[in-house]
């Protein structure tokens, strides 16, 4: 795994989540608080994680439910913000771009 973070309560359960990208395959997995550290991770983005350079996780839209910004970029180079809505059910919704390019 090369980034880490945690956007909160992402499947609703009332526990904070951890979320992780896979060097190599650059899938997305979560990792579901259970209260006593975290359960078992699961597969809930395929490829394609590895080319965001920074994750960040919250509740960005108020809705109770953990979410993540991503910046998809080239190492060293400029790139632009994306917002995925966490679903509650341990997924996102479809990104949408927020920042476009300077990030």
């Amino acid at each position: 795994m090369n980034k880490l973070v945690s956007p909160g309560d992402l499947d609703k359960d009332g526990k904070d989540d951890l979320i992780a990208t896979e060097i190599g395959t650059g899938k997305l997995f979560l990792y579901s608080g259970s209260g006593n550290g975290v359960k078992s991770r699961v597969e809930i983005g395929r490829g394609g994680w590895n080319g965001m350079s920074d994750i960040a996780g919250a509740d960005f839209n108020g809705d109770g439910i953990g979410d993540i910004a991503a910046v998809e970029s080239a190492p060293g180079e400029e790139g632009k913000l994306y917002f995925y809505p966490g679903n509650g059910n341990g997924g996102f919704g479809d990104r949408v771009e927020i920042g476009n390019g300077g990030w």
